[in-house]
């Protein structure tokens, strides 16, 4: 049985997280977003003891995994709940890319609302370049 880790994160909300998630590869489908958190599931499909708000479904991680979760925090903080055997693909660098996916998000909804022109680039670092205009 996997030990669950925590891991804060820089993220804060749920429907743009979810949008990067997608954005990241993960289908639809293996997202289940919850009103109050639930239960992960193991290798086994058994019920672990850590809750989320957020599941990434074992099935759309891939072979032996776990569940991977994300937790909203009473202070809107929201925190990633992954396994010490999926930490190895599911580490720093991804959550990294996920946050970075989850920002361009909100700012593309807050561009959106505004009426703003936005040019998107991704440079040769990965890295995305946004570009507004009123």
């Amino acid at each position: 049985m996997s030990k669950f880790l925590e891991f804060q994160t820089n993220l804060h909300s749920m429907w743009a997280l979810r949008r990067a998630l997608i954005d990241v590869g993960f289908k639809p489908e293996h997202l289940l977003l919850f009103d109050k958190p639930e239960q992960l599931r193991g290798y086994h499909d058994d019920l672990r003891q850590e809750k989320a708000h957020l599941h990434i479904k074992k099935e759309g991680i891939g072979g032996s995994s776990n569940d991977i979760g994300f937790v909203k925090n009473k202070d809107g903080t929201i925190d990633a709940i992954i396994s010490d055997f999926d930490k190895s693909a599911y580490n720093q660098i991804w959550l990294n890319k996920v946050t970075q996916l989850h920002n361009k998000h909100i700012l593309l909804n807050q561009c959106k609302k505004n009426n703003w022109k936005i040019t998107e680039k991704t440079n040769s670092k990965n890295e995305i370049i946004l570009s507004l205009e009123k």
